[in-house]
């Protein structure tokens, strides 16, 4: 078998191999780096140690493919812990907590009881009584007192159902006479049930008149002029309803 003298371009290494790796691309067994093997020049013997034939490591030939490029050697990095995946929550965003109130409590409408209007008495409608000027000309309104004679001299039990004994005085107006207003003032009493009395009449003054339904005397009315005035004399229940009436005195 032929050999051929390779020397590694790289590492400048001789190496004896067969002839018939010519052409081809092997690696350098010292240095590692791959080349096309070639032979080298002949060149005169030289005196050197005896060259222990390495057993060359041959690749297979390969089709001439594009130059390798050279690459980096990667590490690997230590395998990572594998740890459990880690699921993304979403963010639970807490609202803000709400002031406990106090339970309202439902309160019951309270109706107010509308206080019952005490009925009152229908109003009577009073018509204004006016002064019969035409009926008693010259004479005014008068005022009433107590007669103190008739309460000393008289039954007390007749004040207990007819009132005080009162006198009522009434003005005569200028230019009238009294006895036209003690006429007139008898024909009031008269027309009111009242009977004119005629005994021992001439004896006093004025006009006595007797009460409807009376038995005694002294519930007896008086009509006499005294001064600028006319006096009408009786018990309260029995003359002022009248005069009132006529507006012959005051309410």
């Amino acid at each position: 078998m032929s050999t051929i003298h390779f020397v590694c371009p790289n590492c400048s290494n001789a190496i004896e191999l067969p002839s018939q790796l010519e052409g081809r691309q092997g690696v350098c067994p010292s240095c590692k780096t791959p080349s096309i093997v070639t032979a080298a020049a002949a060149s005169p013997p030289q005196q050197q140690a005896p060259i222990q034939q390495q057993q060359p490591q041959y690749q297979q030939p390969v089709p001439q493919q594009a130059p390798i490029q050279q690459q980096q050697p990667q590490y690997q990095q230590p395998p990572v812990p594998q740890q459990a995946p880690i699921q993304q929550q979403e963010p639970q965003y807490q609202q803000p907590p709400v002031p406990q109130q106090a339970p309202i409590q439902q309160q019951q409408p309270q109706y107010q009881q509308q206080t019952p209007v005490p009925q009152q008495a229908p109003v009577q409608q009073q018509q204004p009584q006016y002064q019969q000027q035409t009926v008693f000309p010259g004479l005014g309104q008068g005022s009433s007192s107590v007669n103190t004679f008739r309460v000393f001299f008289n039954f007390w039990f007749l004040m207990i159902f007819y009132g005080m004994p009162i006198t009522v005085r009434i003005p005569i107006t200028a230019g009238h006479s009294g006895e036209n207003g003690i006429d007139a003032l008898a024909g009031l009493f008269l027309n009111n049930g009242f009977v004119k009395r005629t005994l021992g009449a001439s004896l006093l003054s004025g006009v006595t008149l007797k009460c409807p339904g009376a038995f005694f005397a002294v519930r007896d009315v008086r009509v006499k002029e005294v001064g600028d005035s006319l006096e009408v004399i009786g018990y309260q229940a029995d003359i002022s309803s009248i005069l009132k009436e006529v507006g012959l005195l005051n309410h």
